[in-house]
């Protein structure tokens, strides 16, 4: 997978929610509050924005 597509992106993120902690508050209570929730979307968004930078970065030979 390259890191600019958007599986990767997606995939990253949600293992990167499961070690903040916020997609075990949703499976322990059923749902995430609003602050967990504003703030995994922050993070994924953030997320995918740095993906995409990192395919503009000149590659190595």
């Amino acid at each position: 997978m390259a890191i600019g597509d958007r599986q990767w992106s997606t995939d990253f993120v949600e293992k990167a929610a499961l070690l903040l902690g916020l997609r075990g508050a949703q499976s322990m209570t059923g749902q995430l509050s609003r602050a967990q929730e504003r703030l995994f979307y922050s993070f994924r968004e953030h997320s995918i924005g740095v993906a995409a930078e990192l395919t503009q970065l000149p590659r190595c030979a």
